[in-house]
């Protein structure tokens, strides 16, 4: 699924337990999407001349891909949370007169930790998607 249809959408929502989805947040524009499960392989001398028998197993999967698309300031944050794992924020001004206030946000790594959860939703261009 290299390219996305005229109608499809990539939605994220971060989740508070890690590897519980949650519904989509945010739906973000994007022009390329190609996330699947990334699944390691055995060397073939290990498994050659056996019997062994592949089954699933639960829990946590990892997926890989890529997700291209024009950033903007409504999603850049999630994405770099994403990436980085930990924000912090400073009120510059306060809001006043119906403004909004100002912020400052400084995002860093989190160094020895798991990075946040999301569940990301392809929306396939049609009446079907996908959640990983």
């Amino acid at each position: 699924m290299p390219y996305l249809g005229e109608l499809g959408a990539v939605g994220i929502g971060r989740e508070a337990t890690w590897g519980t989805p949650v519904a989509p947040v945010r739906f973000v524009p994007v022009d390329r999407c190609d996330l699947a499960a990334a699944i390691t392989t055995a060397p073939l001398e290990t498994i050659a001349g056996t019997r062994g028998v592949r089954r699933v197993v639960s829990g946590p999967t990892r997926y890989a891909g890529t997700l291209v698309g024009p950033l903007s300031g409504e999603v850049a944050g999630d994405w770099l949370l994403m990436a980085l794992g930990a924000v912090s924020s400073v009120e510059l001004v306060a809001p006043a007169g119906g403004q909004p206030g100002v912020y400052q946000h400084t995002f860093s790594r989190l160094e020895g930790a798991e990075l946040p959860s999301y569940t990301v939703e392809v929306n396939l261009g049609g009446l079907t998607s996908r959640q990983v």
